[in-house]
């Protein structure tokens, strides 16, 4: 039985694809830059991994993400969610990647899981899955999370939403195949 690693990689940085147009240097025009990203979104969707690949590999040499300042480092560490997973968990956590938007209080946590059990022969070595954190700016606590869940978004907010001791949102891994849940805080006190 595999278990996640005790100590995961974790990439951080402030996305700029988002707004890639607005953004490209000058260098390469900002209408090419979002070309190249749009077909790289579209083979991505295709499947067509390795297209895919070069197109975003061409938007980020030309368009790079900055590193994270420390307060953003220690923004992004503070509200990574809590991943409660089951005992017999047999696919490890491989990596972790997180992007703290340019422009809106909202942080994706991108988790790359081993291969799931239903699609080991797809030429995808991981199971990419997302947690979006959002956060009141003034005070730096999570306001909402929203997951990914096998083509559907769960979210919790407000009262809803169930924080550890330390403010880190709990989001439930469903095992073997995985698909994030956001944790419901208990609302039998309501």
């Amino acid at each position: 039985m595999r278990r996640p690693p005790a100590a995961t990689s974790i990439v951080l940085a402030v996305s700029s694809l988002v707004g890639a147009a607005q953004t490209a240097p000058r260098s390469v025009p900002a209408s090419d830059l979002a070309q190249t990203y749009a077909a790289a979104v579209a083979a991505h969707g295709q499947r067509c991994l390795a297209d895919a690949s070069r197109g975003y590999a061409t938007v980020l040499a030309a368009d790079p993400p900055r590193p994270l300042t420390p307060p953003e480092r220690a923004l992004v560490l503070a509200l990574a969610p809590s991943l409660r997973t089951h005992a017999s968990e047999f696919f490890g956590l491989d990596d972790v990647a997180a992007i703290l938007h340019p422009d809106r209080p909202v942080i994706g946590y991108h988790l790359f899981w081993d291969d799931d059990v239903d699609f080991p022969e797809d030429n995808d070595p991981t199971d990419h899955e997302v947690i979006w954190v959002e956060y009141e700016p003034a005070t730096r606590t999570a306001t909402r999370v929203v997951t990914y869940f096998h083509g559907t978004l769960l979210e919790a907010s407000g009262t809803r939403l169930a924080l550890e001791a330390d403010g880190r949102p709990i989001v439930g891994v469903e095992w073997g195949k995985h698909g994030s849940l956001p944790a419901l805080a208990n609302l039998a006190a309501d």
